[in-house]
């Protein structure tokens, strides 16, 4: 199921849940002021959610910069 990142982005967060849960792949998390953030690679973009006690309080969709930069010393890619 190829989705754009554009599209997804379009989605309401429910949409975005269930596409992601669907087709996404989790890749890793990180804690962020109390916050946990779990990263997913979908299609040909990435995926952070956002989860305040168990719940998503946000899902944001990017494909570079420094969002993702924060994650490559953590993710061993060989």
């Amino acid at each position: 199921m190829e989705i754009t990142l554009y599209d997804f982005i379009q989605l309401d967060l429910n949409a975005k849940a269930d596409k992601l849960w669907e087709h996404g792949s989790y890749i890793d998390s990180y804690i962020n002021f109390e916050k946990r953030v779990n990263l997913y690679f979908l299609s040909n973009f990435f995926v952070e959610v956002y989860l305040d006690s168990n719940s998503i309080i946000e899902i944001s969709a990017f494909k570079k910069g420094e969002r993702f930069d924060k994650y490559l010393e953590r993710i061993n890619i060989s």
